[in-house]
C-alpha cells in the first residue's frame, strides 16, 4: 500500500517529503562550462577534439534542475534550461527506452543505443539522474552559457 500522495511519484515528480529542517531557495546557475566525455574502449574518458557525429556524455554539476518558474523538476517542454552550443542544438524527448533498466546496461550498450536513436546535433536528457546524452556535430570539447533554476537547500542552523 502507498503512503500518502506516493502514487503521484514520478521520475518528474519525486516522493513528496516534509522538509521542515531546511530551507530553500530558487537558485538561478548561469555561464556553467560542460566538460563532454566519450566511449573509448568501455572507458568513459574525457573529449579530446573527437570527431563530428561522436556520441558524447555529460552531468551537469547540480541537481534537482527545475522547471522555468521553479515550481517542479524540469521536463522538455518547460525547462529552465538555455544553453548555446554548436555541437548540440535540439533537444529531444528521452526516448522509451531509457528507463530503470538503462542503469543496469553497460556504458558501450548505452553508446551504442544513443547512437542509433539521435541525428547529428540532437541531444536528451535523463532528468531523473541529470545526465544529458548527445551526437555532435563538430570538434567541441565542452558546451559553455549553460543556464539553468536549482532549489537550494541550506540546513537551517539548530538553536
Amino acid at each position: 500500500m502507498l503512503l500518502w500522495k506516493q502514487s503521484k511519484a514520478s521520475p518528474k515528480r519525486g516522493i513528496p517529503a516534509d522538509l521542515t529542517s531546511v530551507a530553500k531557495t530558487l537558485k538561478s546557475i548561469t555561464a556553467e562550462t560542460i566538460q563532454l566525455y566519450y566511449n573509448n574502449a568501455w572507458t568513459l574518458t574525457v573529449d579530446a577534439w573527437q570527431a563530428a557525429w561522436v556520441v558524447v556524455v555529460w552531468k551537469l554539476a547540480n541537481s534537482w534542475i527545475l522547471d522555468a518558474i521553479g515550481y517542479k523538476l524540469w521536463e522538455k517542454w518547460n525547462s529552465s534550461l538555455s544553453v548555446t552550443s554548436t555541437a548540440l542544438t535540439t533537444e529531444v524527448m528521452l526516448p522509451d527506452w531509457v528507463s530503470e533498466s538503462w542503469d543496469d546496461i553497460s556504458l558501450t550498450d548505452q553508446f551504442a543505443s544513443v547512437d542509433t536513436a539521435l541525428s547529428n546535433w540532437q541531444y536528451f536528457v535523463d532528468y531523473r539522474n541529470w545526465l544529458i546524452f548527445g551526437k555532435k556535430t563538430s570538434t567541441v570539447t565542452t558546451l559553455t552559457s549553460w543556464a539553468y533554476k536549482i532549489n537550494w537547500i541550506a540546513t537551517k542552523e539548530l538553536a
